[in-house]
């Protein structure tokens, strides 16, 4: 099974005196735009579940983080307790120790210069739910594997309508959809788009 990558522009600290990343990596209850997969597949909007990654992250596996998705350049890691991340009530939350290598600290520049203001989420999917309301196709993700999660500098998920694929991929959709205000009548739930101030500070995570 194929990862699928999401990102999302929002939410983005950095401290640069204990050289932390910290922000939200994604949000429960946002619609996307239009994603495709394949240039000839269908097109479809995604919204991730509230607790979608709460199984994933209670087998303790060892989710990773690199910069812009490049293995060679390992951020940190659960195992090595240099990555925190944790579902609350709003979405998925992430917390980075960054190493003091050449790398991390272009990151930490990058970040604090917002060069850099978004994560992306890298997931394998459980279980999901699809709808449709008139000619629209709706994927809610219910239940993932989450794999890594990475700051980026191309946000993808809030409006480019990109979905790019572990083999390096990218497709974009034809279509120009605005960001829906309305309910989807299948499962009774306003789609929300949410904006936040950067850098204002996030709740630190528990360790």
């Amino acid at each position: 099974m194929n990862t699928i990558f999401r990102s999302i522009d929002m939410d983005v600290a950095v401290d640069t005196t204990k050289r932390t990343i910290t922000g939200r990596a994604a949000s429960f209850g946002v619609l996307s735009k239009a994603i495709k997969d394949s240039p000839t597949g269908p097109v479809y909007k995604e919204t991730i579940a509230k607790g979608a990654f709460k199984r994933s992250l209670d087998t303790g596996k060892d989710i990773m983080s690199f910069k812009e998705h490049d293995t060679k350049m390992i951020l940190g890691r659960i195992s090595a307790n240099t990555l925190k991340v944790e579902e609350r009530d709003d979405g998925l939350y992430v917390e980075i120790s960054v190493p003091n290598t050449t790398f991390g600290n272009d990151l930490l520049e990058s970040v604090n210069r917002k060069d850099i203001t978004g994560f992306s989420f890298g997931f394998k999917p459980i279980k999901s739910r699809t709808y449709t309301r008139g000619d629209e196709k709706i994927v809610e993700r219910v239940d993932v594997e989450l794999v890594e999660v990475s700051p980026t500098a191309r946000p993808a998920y809030d409006g480019t309508e990109m979905n790019l694929r572990s083999d390096g991929e990218v497709w974009e959709s034809d279509e120009q959809l605005k960001p829906d205000e309305a309910t989807a009548e299948a499962y009774k739930q306003k789609q929300r788009f949410q904006t936040f101030v950067m850098n204002q500070g996030l709740p630190k995570i528990q360790q």
